[in-house]
C-alpha cells in the first residue's frame, strides 16, 4: 500500500511506501490496518477516524501534491463506502482540499462545494447511513472551512 507524491522528497516520482517511523506513515498503516482489521479485533474506522486522517493528509503532505489529492479521495471514498460521514468529516474534507474542483470531484457537486450554507441534509443518505443523529447535529459552513492564514 503505498501512494505517489509531487513532494521534495520523492522528486522521482517513484512510490512511497508507509515504511517508516514518521507519524505520516505510522497513521497510514494504522488506517490501512483497521479497514482491512490486520489484527482481527473487528476495529473498524468511524467518523471519527476519517475526520482524523483527512487533517493528517493535510497536514502532513503538501498542498498541491498528488499524494494529498490520491489520499484525500481514498479516504473520502471510504468514508462515502462505509456510510460515516459526518459533519466532522466534511469540515475537515473542506479544510485539506487544495481546490474547489477537488471538493467538487469529491462532493459530486458544484453547488455542495461553493455553498455557504450547511450542507450535510444535502448529502446522500447513502453517505450518511451510519452516523447516528447525534454525530449529524453540528451544521457545516463556510464558516468551518476557513484555513488558517500564514503568521
Amino acid at each position: 500500500w503505498a501512494a505517489d507524491s509531487d513532494d521534495d522528497a520523492n522528486e522521482e516520482g517513484t512510490d512511497k511506501p508507509f515504511d517508516d517511523d514518521s507519524p505520516y506513515s505510522i497513521a497510514m498503516r494504522t488506517y490501512h490496518e483497521m479497514k482491512v482489521d490486520t489484527h482481527g479485533v473487528n476495529a473498524r474506522p468511524d467518523h471519527i477516524t476519517f475526520a482524523t486522517m483527512i487533517k493528517v493528509i493535510a497536514s502532513h503532505t503538501g498542498e498541491s501534491s498528488t499524494e494529498r489529492r490520491s489520499m484525500l479521495e481514498t479516504v473520502f471514498d471510504d468514508a462515502c463506502a462505509s456510510g460515516r460521514v459526518s459533519s466532522a468529516v466534511i469540515r475537515e474534507l473542506r479544510v485539506g482540499c487544495p481546490t474547489v474542483d477537488l471538493l467538487e470531484r469529491l462532493l459530486r457537486s458544484r453547488d455542495l462545494a461553493t455553498s455557504k450554507k450547511s450542507i450535510y441534509s444535502e448529502l446522500p443518505r447513502q453517505w450518511t447511513r451510519n452516523v447516528n443523529v447525534d454525530q449529524r447535529r453540528h451544521k457545516i459552513n463556510t464558516g468551518d472551512m476557513k484555513k488558517k492564514e500564514a503568521i
